[in-house]
């Protein structure tokens, strides 16, 4: 979560002139970078002579599929990591319209 954490101290800092919006920090593990499994931590010419089947599959589905919707060997496509922000974010949003509260306040009242 290192690089994680980073981009959200830049963007606290930032935001000061913002800040009474930030409420609270946490961690959500919806939002880390894109998992890149097999090939994590791999430029193109180490994933071809590492993994050479795994590779052409990749480029394979690479070219009939597209990029965003391919998912790498163990890891993530681009769609899954937008189905994952997006996630957060409506949460994000629902945080902050108190929309979960009232909701649960509603729920312990009946």
């Amino acid at each position: 979560f290192r690089s994680t954490r980073e981009t959200a101290g830049c963007l606290l800092k930032g935001m000061q002139k913002t800040k009474p919006w930030v409420s609270h920090i946490r961690e959500n593990p919806l939002l880390v970078e894109q998992d890149w499994g097999l090939f994590e931590s791999l430029g193109n010419d180490d994933m071809k002579n590492k993994y050479p089947e795994e590779f052409k599959r990749l480029t394979t589905m690479n070219e009939h599929q597209g990029q965003f919707w391919v998912r790498f060997p163990l890891g993530e496509s681009h769609f899954d990591v937008c189905q994952r922000v997006q996630i957060l974010f409506s949460s994000i949003v629902r945080d902050r319209l108190g929309i979960g509260e009232k909701r649960s306040q509603h729920h312990q009242h009946q």
